[in-house]
């Protein structure tokens, strides 16, 4: 396309030459200033094993990687194949495990040179561990020994009230005071114990994390946060997994029953998996529950509340409840996780696939 400029009478005819002359110089200075591309060269070795070189990309080796050079011969990059939809998303996620791999390894380098700093070697730590437990351990037998003795102790004053079992209210003051005081001790030695059990849990998961130890078990024991007159604690259904629904509530009112009457055993206060809490009972519509360590995941339930929703392009009351949850996500990965919280939703909207086997 040509296009013509008007120039203005004013201007004299050997001016506009000048003119003229002198863009056409600035035009050829700025063309002999710009640097020429670099010829690249391309080399890959076909699948005859034969090397191949061009000063284009070759077509023999599109299924390969190809070298190109500088032209003083250095490698200024290599490009891989060709790709189908399907061979580039494996090879997305070979490359994203591959990254994976080298975080986890940086991080397992990490701790180590974090532990070196507090431990001259594994073995001090593990040492620093047992001790720690040791401590806690001695407290317990203790707190064990005093729980032992009160329930020896309740058993004589149970005896001494069968004689005014026909009518409680004509035994002594004193002894009625003795059974009282009996019973509060025996409640805090079982908080007291389920609470340096709890230290335990936390010592050992403090350990854990430091070394980077991840336990996987092979039962699903959940723990239900249960409120009591000592405190909250987390009595354990265990072996969830293999209990249909009946069973499972059955069980977990048993354990809730044993917390709060203060005669849950040390095997149904330990080892859970993951726990179960609610705060619906208290009017709560949503919480941010904290993970009880060791675990990596916790799950909350909270208050059915009636809200309006769209159906069938109409606004309809319905009952609907927030699922609050909090997974550690070192160990969970999201993807799963959603994929946990979905599937629970799933199942309480449409409480007949509980029964599907």
């Amino acid at each position: 396309m040509m296009a013509r400029t008007e120039v203005g009478s004013s201007i004299s005819h050997r001016a506009l030459t000048a003119l003229l002359l002198a863009c056409a110089a600035a035009a050829s200075a700025q063309q002999g200033s710009a640097p020429s591309p670099a010829q690249a060269i391309y080399t890959c070795t076909d699948d005859r094993g034969h090397v191949i070189t061009s000063d284009r990309p070759i077509a023999a080796c599109i299924d390969r990687p190809q070298t190109e050079l500088n032209p003083s011969g250095t490698v200024r990059r290599t490009i891989g194949p060709s790709l189908s939809g399907s061979e580039r998303a494996a090879q997305e996620a070979k490359d994203r495990q591959a990254r994976e791999e080298q975080t986890k390894q940086a991080e397992e380098k990490r701790r180590d040179r974090a532990l070196l700093v507090r431990y001259p070697n594994r073995a001090a730590h593990d040492k620093e561990r047992v001790q720690a437990l040791g401590q806690v351990d001695d407290v317990l037998r203790a707190a064990q020994k005093r729980l032992a003795e009160l329930q020896t102790q309740r058993q004589t004053i149970a005896a001494e009230f069968e004689f005014y079992k026909k009518d409680p209210s004509r035994a002594p003051a004193s002894l009625q005071r003795d059974k009282a005081d009996n019973a509060h001790s025996i409640d805090v030695q079982t908080q007291f114990i389920a609470e340096q059990e709890a230290e335990k849990k936390r010592i050992n998961a403090r350990f854990d994390d430091e070394a980077g130890v991840v336990t996987r078990f092979g039962a699903v024991h959940v723990g239900i946060a249960t409120q009591t007159a000592s405190g909250l604690m987390v009595p354990v259904l265990r072996h969830a997994e293999s209990l249909d629904l009946w069973a499972a509530g059955a069980e977990i009112a048993r354990v809730a029953e044993a917390a709060r009457s203060g005669r849950a055993t040390r095997d149904e206060l330990t080892g859970s998996t993951i726990t179960i809490t609610s705060l619906g009972a208290l009017g709560g519509i949503v919480s941010t529950p904290v993970i009880n360590q060791p675990e990596v995941a916790i799950i909350g339930v909270n208050r059915m509340v009636e809200r309006p929703t769209m159906r069938a392009g109409a606004v309809v009351p319905r009952l609907l409840m927030n699922l609050s949850s909090s997974f550690d996500h070192r160990v969970v990965d999201g993807m799963d996780a959603a994929q946990f919280i979905q599937s629970i939703r799933g199942m309480l909207e449409c409480p007949a696939t509980l029964f599907v086997e």
